[in-house]
């Protein structure tokens, strides 16, 4: 019994829940990031614009990097952005996919579509 308490305490210190990882030094990009929220509400106001929208979240280098795709695109990686909305544009693309990590969906616009 004392083993299963152990293992189960273990597994519990180990789990790291998505919805507590910070991104941009928030806990809810899409509410507390005004670009974000901005771009999010007018997807869903225009849905006939877009047909499956997700938002991918990266580490790169030591900062946040938003990953903006559409299904129907033809290029996955061609809308980067960073925590205050900019354009971003790895100075080596090869480098920017080999090394980013801590990947997590923020968003999607159809969840029974998102990848």
């Amino acid at each position: 019994m004392r083993h299963l308490i152990c293992l189960c305490l273990l597994l519990s210190l180990s789990c790291q829940d998505e919805d507590t990882q910070t991104v941009c030094d928030t806990t809810d990009p899409v509410k507390n990031m005004g670009w974000l929220r901005n771009l999010t509400k007018y997807i869903q106001e225009n849905p006939d614009d877009f047909f499956a929208v997700s938002i991918t979240a990266y580490e790169y280098n030591g900062q946040s990097v938003f990953n903006v795709y559409d299904l129907v695109s033809s290029c996955a990686f061609c809308d980067l952005r960073d925590c205050f909305g900019n354009e971003f544009v790895p100075e080596d693309f090869n480098d920017f996919m080999a090394n980013k990590t801590n990947e997590r969906k923020i968003w999607c616009q159809k969840p029974e579509l998102c990848l």
